[in-house]
């Protein structure tokens, strides 16, 4: 948790959220110059004991996470310096079985929020070496040879020179 923590402090805008909260979250005027995907979630924001930023979750199927100190229905925010080695613990390792973009997006979803996590984790699947070695081919496979016949020379499709 001290990972996140000082992650957290040390990204621009995730800092900014922390200070609001630590001040007076319930006065909304003082909220920070954030990017607007971080205003439309506001009154979602909540600092734990430790001062590690959480963010309410909004799906139903989020009711609690595993592993980590929280109240129900909290994921921890994660901060852009750890969301690579976020999708590499959740995409990369033996246990995790190289998931596609959809599993390893549902298992990051559990625990953990970004803003773009959904397409950063599409990104990271279709960049993955060995994925891209081991997935299978997604076409359809060539249809038989067909003779190709000769047209005869007093046809209307036959080229004159």
């Amino acid at each position: 948790m001290e990972e996140f923590e000082q992650a957290q402090r040390n990204d621009e805008n995730l800092s900014k959220i922390m200070d609001w909260l630590q001040t007076d979250p319930e006065d909304y005027t003082l909220w920070p110059d954030v990017p607007t995907e971080y205003t439309k979630l506001k009154t979602e924001f909540t600092l734990n004991r430790d001062g590690v930023l959480f963010i309410s979750a909004p799906f139903k199927s989020d009711i609690y996470l595993e592993d980590v100190d929280n109240s129900a229905g909290l994921k921890i925010v994660v901060p852009k310096s750890l969301q690579n080695k976020r999708l590499a613990l959740v995409h990369d390792y033996s246990s995790s079985g190289h998931g596609g973009g959809d599993v390893t997006y549902e298992r990051l979803r559990r625990s953990f929020f970004w803003i773009n996590c959904r397409q950063d984790t599409v990104k990271y699947v279709a960049k993955c070496d060995r994925c891209q070695h081991c997935k299978p081919i997604q076409r359809k496979p060539k249809g038989l040879l067909q003779p190709i016949s000769a047209q005869l020379a007093d046809s209307k499709e036959s080229a004159s020179i």
